[in-house]
């Protein structure tokens, strides 16, 4: 309505950029947060909490390294469950999974 009375664009020009604070600051608010709470609280395991603060990970080297000794951890967990796990539960998980594909293949 003040544009009609004849302020001009001066109206709609107040505050400059200040659109920017609401819509930027709490995202780089955020992440930095996440940063501190990372460094100063988070004991697991995060690229924060590892060597070179996760960017020794970005070398395909090494990456492949982390990537196969995880792929290692994953097999003998399931070995070890595999083996400790009974001949009645295996038999009864096999069939129930056998059944469940059968109904899908149809």
């Amino acid at each position: 309505m003040s544009y009609a009375v004849g302020y001009g664009h001066e109206v709609w020009s107040a505050g400059g950029y200040y659109f920017w604070i609401p819509m930027v600051a709490p995202f780089l608010g955020c992440a930095f947060g996440g940063f501190l709470y990372d460094v100063f609280i988070y004991k697991g395991p995060s690229p924060i909490n590892s060597p070179w603060l996760g960017l020794k990970l970005l070398t395909p080297g090494n990456a492949m390294c982390v990537r196969r000794e995880h792929l290692k951890r994953e097999k003998k967990e399931l070995c070890d469950m595999l083996l400790y796990q009974s001949f009645e539960e295996i038999v009864i998980s096999k069939t129930i999974h056998v059944r469940y594909d059968s109904r899908v293949s149809m």
